[in-house]
């Protein structure tokens, strides 16, 4: 028995690493979208299309590779939530073996190959992955959909270490050198924060392996190609990735850590000397953990909690020196930490001084140094009480991480977490009010608006969204009054917007188009507005005047439907047919389940005389839509027409009972055709 579990020793510690990823895990897979999400997946057109990569490169460069993998995720889920969750927990289970193989490597390097943690490299390896995968501050990274980028990023750091490593201890140099090259370009390209793996390779390398001048001479010389292609992508491309936020040091940008407060390059800094201490502290102790933490910018270095915060980094890193001589395994793990957080935690001024999700690539460092400690600590005396408390200390990250999860469930359940912890936040009680409204809690929506402009009275964005809960309980006066308000101050495009959809309601159409033309006169970007100014000028027959305004929308983004279908509809009521066929089919073939879009095809197939496409069309929107009355009446009709008269007798009656205001005449008329057809 023994001699089996030591054979497939790697294959079961990589499945109990896999295990822990989808029981910590499995259950998100119904969880909302939530905070940024909106912004880079709902609302982003460039992931919108998976044949467009040039538009995605336009968008962002730098996150190329994270973006293009939302457009792989959209092309085959949409917005279906479980496929969305499932990439992001195959990523970070792949970035936790790769934590295991690469602990595994650095294990075998010739520093590593006498000490006492050589023993039992797998287990520790083991241990390392163990830990990486189930700690709870990695929920911030897997189960926040947008924040793959940190998990994404990671794996493809941790596999290309591996690659370099496993180049450097086999035979098979070239094809790992080039595979380590491939990694660290994805992860360049997937987020700035890998601009730090050239450096962890000379760190290692002056760690772990026993470097002269004359073995690097005669290397180089052997293999200087690939080391000069390696230079340009571990050299140039972190220089290139990293350039926009360079240019952005001399910032001073309103904080979002602390409301009233302003980030510039230089406290960024300081306030990191502080913030990395609670770094820290979630490592060892990952409780109180928070989505919007609410953390002061330090104004001086030499405030006591600064200066005092700065001074104990010293001696961390002091005493990571004093171990190096005896202890370098341990060394290296702080080294890892300090490195790898040091782009987002020092280096580059970022508008919020804390994110949990920036610790996802430091935690390999600090379940190295855990695991090793430990190991180094009790040794083979007490090595049974080792495994034990090791296994302990996992099993509370995995419970942890479920019970962090539960938090994530949806925007109200993450919002309310977050008040609990931060009470003077206003994008919090924004953010919960929003969710409360979308559950039609708009009492209580408005509760929390209110609260928000009581911390911060010219926040207009809090003024808008109880506008709009105003307007659907039916307070129009009040909702007009804060639209009003937010224009009066700001004259922002989103409030003309508002305001103009609450003059539709209340029946002024022409004040609509007046309000719908301010906010496009403001951000001409603003495609909700023109598409709504659009449909007015539909209702008013006003055809030429919509389809400029839907055919603006199209240039302004080629793969929002919905303004295909309206532009279709105008070119339908035009009798332009081809034209509006062609619009109708674009609009299914961006968005494929949307059931009216096939309903509104069906109609201009029958009315160009097309029987069988109107027909496969209308079936089609009966299968997305079972309770759509009218379309089992258009099926009706369809059915008539091919003198099918059961088919169409069962789907008028279909319409009748599920409410479609059927003329009475229709059935016996049926029948009596029925009849005289046997």
């Amino acid at each position: 028995m023994i001699s089996f579990l030591k054979r497939f020793q790697s294959l079961l510690f990589s499945f109990a690493i896999i295990s822990v990823g989808w029981i910590t895990y499995g259950h998100t897979l119904n969880y909302t979208f939530h905070f940024d999400d909106e912004f880079f997946l709902i609302k982003n057109p460039a992931i919108r299309h998976l044949a467009d990569p040039v538009g995605v490169w336009h968008y962002d460069p730098t996150r190329f590779v994270a973006y293009y993998s939302l457009a792989i995720n959209y092309a085959i889920h949409q917005f279906r939530l479980p496929g969305w969750h499932i990439t992001n927990i195959f990523i970070h289970i792949i970035a936790a073996l790769a934590a295991y193989w690469l602990t595994n490597l650095l294990l075998s390097t010739p520093r590593m190959a006498e000490d006492v943690l050589n023993r039992h490299k797998k287990l520790l390896a083991f241990f390392v992955g163990l830990i990486f995968v189930a700690h709870p501050v990695q929920t911030q990274s897997v189960t926040y959909i947008w924040q793959r980028c940190a998990s994404l990023a990671t794996m493809f750091y941790l596999l290309s270490l591996c690659c370099y490593l496993k180049a450097r201890l086999t035979n098979n140099r070239k094809r790992f050198f080039i595979l380590a090259g491939i990694l660290a370009m994805l992860a360049f390209f997937t987020k700035e924060m890998t601009a730090t793996l050239p450096v962890m390779i000379i760190v290692i390398e002056g760690t772990l392996f026993h470097l002269t001048f004359s073995k690097v001479k005669t290397t180089f010389l052997r293999h200087r190609n690939i080391f000069i292609v390696l230079a340009i992508l571990l050299l140039f491309l972190p220089f290139l990735c990293l350039q926009g936020f360079f240019a952005d040091y001399g910032m001073k940008a309103p904080s979002e850590s602390f409301d009233g407060e302003f980030i510039s390059g230089k406290n960024y800094l300081i306030s990191q000397f502080r913030v990395l201490w609670t770094y820290i502290r979630l490592l060892f102790v990952p409780m109180h953990q928070n989505l919007d933490y609410e953390y002061h910018v330090s104004k001086s270095f030499f405030e006591l909690k600064t200066f005092l915060g700065f001074a104990g980094l010293l001696l961390i890193i002091f005493g990571a020196i004093k171990l190096f001589k005896k202890h370098r395994f341990l060394s290296l793990g702080i080294f890892w930490f300090f490195i790898t957080i040091s782009i987002e935690g020092g280096i580059v001024p970022i508008d919020c001084l804390i994110y949990e999700h920036r610790l996802y690539l430091p935690m390999f460092g600090y379940a190295l140094f855990l695991v090793s400690a430990l190991f180094t600590l009790f040794q083979e005396k007490h090595f049974k009480h080792l495994i034990i408390g090791l296994t302990v200390i996992s099993m509370f990250y995995a419970a942890a991480t479920i019970k962090r999860n539960f938090v994530w469930k949806d925007d109200y359940t993450l919002w309310s977490d977050v008040i609990k912890k931060s009470p003077n936040k206003l994008r919090a009680f924004n953010n919960r009010g929003k969710a409360l409204a979308e559950m039609g809690k708009q009492e209580e929506a408005i509760e929390d608006f209110n609260r928000g402009i009581a911390i911060n009275p010219t926040t207009w964005a809090l003024y808008i969204n109880r506008g709009i809960g105003y307007q659907t309980l039916g307070r129009y006066k009040e909702a007009y009054d804060d639209f009003t308000k937010v224009i009066q101050n700001s004259r922002d495009a989103h409030a003309y917007n508002c305001r103009a959809q609450l003059r539709y309601a209340m029946g002024d159409v022409d004040g609509a188009i007046m309000d719908f033309s301010s906010a496009i006169s403001q951000n001409r970007l603003h495609l909700q507005a023109i598409l709504n100014r659009g449909t007015l000028y539909v209702q008013k027959k006003q055809y030429k005047l919509a389809l400029y305004d839907f055919t603006n929308a199209i240039s302004l983004d080629p793969f929002y439907a919905p303004s295909y279908e309206n532009r279709g509809d105008v070119y339908y009521r035009q009798g332009k047919t081809q034209e509006a066929l062609n619009d109708f089919s674009k609009a299914i073939e961006l968005m494929p389940n949307v059931p009216f879009f096939y309903q509104n095809r069906a109609a201009l197939y029958m009315s160009m005389g097309s029987v069988e496409k109107s027909l496969l069309d209308i079936q089609k929107t009966i299968t997305l839509d079972p309770y759509n009355t009218k379309a089992y009446f258009q099926r009706g009709i369809l059915y008539s027409q091919r003198k099918e008269y059961d088919k169409a007798l069962s789907d008028f009656m279909n319409a009748r009972n599920l409410g479609y205001p059927l003329d009475p005449k229709i059935l016996p008329q049926i029948k009596a055709l029925m009849n005289k057809n046997k």
